[in-house]
């Protein structure tokens, strides 16, 4: 961060669990690879999953729209999401995959069904380009394809991207800004139905907030304009500044409260603060 070495806390697992925070090893996820190649039939020989429920599986159940950038790159065609798999071509071949992470940790699963490929990179990195120069470099090879340097390709778009998303990161100035209330007017706690509580307090003249079942989750409120402030974090790392705005009686009390990230570029979309609907307890 800003150029230096920073500890960073290493229980993570215990204060944010994704869809993905499974411990694995490359061994296991191997097994599972080949189960997959296998239409289901685990190497032990029993049969987990029919084929036609791979079909399934592997069917684009949702179509996006194909990438330009792809076409030129792999020659991607067709681009979906089947169940749990993404799905696209791959230079004229089938190619399905995923890819999660959390925070310092990134990892990338891809299959090539007709070459009975398995590709899968467990990283304690959280670049994704890494991985999918790594996934590329594999595929060009197992393809026989010309060659091309997909390290040096996707680290220079990766880290201009970063540029240009920090850049863009700091909010810009309110167009009409109004004063805030006083500090207490803003305390007390809020409640949503699925997270839980979330406090609001002064704390040496300062709004602080919590949210009482994430340990990392405490930050400084900074006021932006009227009753919308800028909450942040105190572990900077998180990357995930997040604008909080009151929603006032006419008592200039709090009645709820609803909140955003800053920047979508830089805040990662599991940090679904747009989902709560925080109300006064």
């Amino acid at each position: 961060m800003d150029g230096t070495l920073h500890p960073f806390f290493v229980n993570y697992l215990e204060d944010f669990r994704g869809a993905g925070a499974i411990a694995s090893s490359v061994s296991d996820m191997s097994q599972w690879l080949r189960t997959q190649l296998a239409g289901g039939k685990m190497p032990n020989g029993e049969q987990l999953f029919s084929e036609k429920q791979q079909a399934q599986m592997w069917h684009p159940h949702i179509t996006s729209m194909a990438s330009k950038s792809a076409f030129e790159s792999y020659h991607q065609q067709f681009r979906g999401y089947g169940l749990g798999w993404s799905i696209e071509d791959y230079h004229g071949f089938k190619k399905l995959g995923h890819g999660g992470g959390i925070l310092g940790m990134v990892s990338q699963v891809t299959l090539l069904p007709e070459k009975k490929l398995g590709i899968v990179i467990l990283s304690n990195q959280q670049a994704f380009g890494a991985l999918s120069a790594v996934t590329h470099e594999v595929l060009e090879d197992a393809l026989e394809l010309e060659d091309k340097d997909w390290v040096e390709d996707l680290a220079k778009s990766h880290f201009e991207g970063k540029q240009q998303a920090y850049a863009n990161a700091k909010p810009e100035a309110p167009a009409d800004y109004q004063p805030q209330l006083p500090n207490i007017n803003y305390t007390g706690t809020l409640h949503d139905d699925w997270y839980g509580d979330v406090i609001i307090e002064q704390l040496d003249g300062k709004l602080r907030i919590d949210f009482t079942h994430t340990k990392r989750l405490k930050g400084e409120l900074e006021h932006y304009t009227g009753n919308t402030f800028i909450v942040k974090w105190d572990e900077k790392l998180l990357e995930a500044d997040a604008f909080i705005r009151f929603e006032m009686s006419s008592q200039n009390r709090v009645n709820s409260a609803k909140m955003r990230a800053v920047s979508t570029q830089v805040t990662d979309f599991s940090f679904d603060f747009r989902n709560l609907h925080l109300k006064a307890k």
